[in-house]
């Protein structure tokens, strides 16, 4: 009888259970949306990171420390309606320099 219970609590959380989704998982440090090029307020990272976008139009987007220097650029030369990511290995406070003069919008994630 108990191998049946045990059985049976099993097969219901496997039925249950279900992944967590990217979103789930991983925290929204900043979000960001417009019409035009702007840069962004800083924001600081613990660890690995992500930026997740979606641009109606061109859109280039370059990573800066909040010193001003240049990191890398993310997005770069995308010329028309897109989605995508750019993975970004090092921890720290960084701005984003947003080009783009369509409506379009950013979240930074961290990644676990």
């Amino acid at each position: 009888m108990k191998t049946i219970v045990v059985i049976i609590v099993v097969s219901t959380a496997l039925f249950f259970y279900r992944p967590a989704s990217f979103a789930e998982q991983n925290k929204i440090i900043a979000k960001y949306s417009g019409e035009e090029s702007i840069n962004t307020v800083p924001f600081t990272t613990s660890g690995p990171w992500v930026i997740l976008y979606t641009a109606e139009g061109p859109i280039e987007i370059v990573v800066r420390k909040t010193d001003g220097t240049f990191h890398r650029t993310a997005i770069q030369n995308v010329e028309a309606e897109s989605q995508g990511s750019s993975v970004q290995k090092k921890a720290g406070t960084y701005i984003l320099d947003v080009d783009a003069y369509r409506p379009w919008h950013i979240q930074v994630r961290e990644m676990k």
